[in-house]
């Protein structure tokens, strides 16, 4: 089964023509990918929080390997760009983009037919107990946003992405100008800028970017890099321009095969009771 290329139940797969590897995703897997790659790191440039102490000593530790492999370390190459700037983080998380979820949600339950029990967004919201687009739902985090708010009121017409693609051309003009900068085709940044929450809990997850490149359409692939004294997972995440995925993974195999740090998960039995 296909997972990327184009589709025509989604329109924007279009852009993806001309951009899939001939050769395939794996084709640029090595274990000398990094040699003579620079590699931006994590700054202020890209997001103004802090990393908590104990991510700072376990990133510290990921760019001595990095350094031991000859790479040079580009720092906080986006510092003066105004790229961190752009983001409306007001809600904790960057929302633009997430307008048409209702819309797409909409078209996705029509294609059920009118014989499912579920067949709209309408029908969806009378079968759960819990609204997904309220503050208690899946949902809750874009809950605010005024014009998901509107696309609530109409699912079935498409929302204004016009605030999503402002932000999109700017997220990119600025990101490419600072690869271009410090010629650049790969970030390194801690997946994470504190140890994880619980995952009951209520506090949201440290990353150290997700609306920027979900907004920008960059890839970004998480590689193991350690653990916290929790014994949480470290990890370190490579960004790249787009359609660079084949590089990246290169990157990330290179990285990987030469740190040992992936610790591959052991089956428990439980008993069945």
């Amino acid at each position: 089964m296909f997972i990327a290329g184009y589709s025509v139940e989604d329109g924007k797969t279009v852009a993806s023509i001309g951009n899939v590897p001939e050769a395939g995703y794996t084709s640029k897997l090595s274990a000398t990918a990094l040699n003579g790659a620079p590699v931006g790191i994590y700054g202020a440039g890209w997001r103004t929080e802090a990393l908590l102490q104990e991510t700072k000593v376990l990133y510290a530790a990921t760019l001595e390997e990095l350094k031991r492999r000859g790479k040079v370390l580009v720092e906080d190459p986006f510092a003066g760009s105004g790229f961190a700037d752009l983001a409306d983080n007001s809600g904790g998380h960057d929302g633009r983009g997430m307008e048409s979820v209702v819309y797409d949600m909409e078209q996705f339950l029509r294609r059920f037919g009118d014989a499912a029990a579920v067949n709209s967004v309408a029908s969806l919201k009378a079968k759960v107990k819990i609204d997904p687009f309220s503050k208690d739902g899946p949902g809750g985090i874009i809950a605010d946003m005024p014009l998901l708010q509107k696309s609530l009121q109409d699912p079935t017409q498409p929302p204004d992405l016009s605030q999503f693609l402002a932000a999109r051309r700017a997220y990119l003009k600025t990101f490419n100008a600072g690869l271009a900068k410090h010629n650049l085709d790969v970030l390194t940044f801690p997946q994470t800028a504190a140890d994880l929450p619980p995952v009951t809990g209520k506090n949201l997850y440290p990353a150290t970017t997700v609306s920027e490149i979900n907004i920008a359409g960059l890839p970004g692939i998480a590689v193991p890099a350690g653990q916290y004294a929790s014994g949480a997972p470290f990890s370190l995440i490579f960004i790249g321009p787009m359609w660079s995925e084949s590089t990246l993974l290169g990157y990330c195999f290179d990285y990987e095969q030469a740190t040992g740090q992936r610790i591959v998960p052991q089956l428990v039995e439980v008993p069945f009771e």
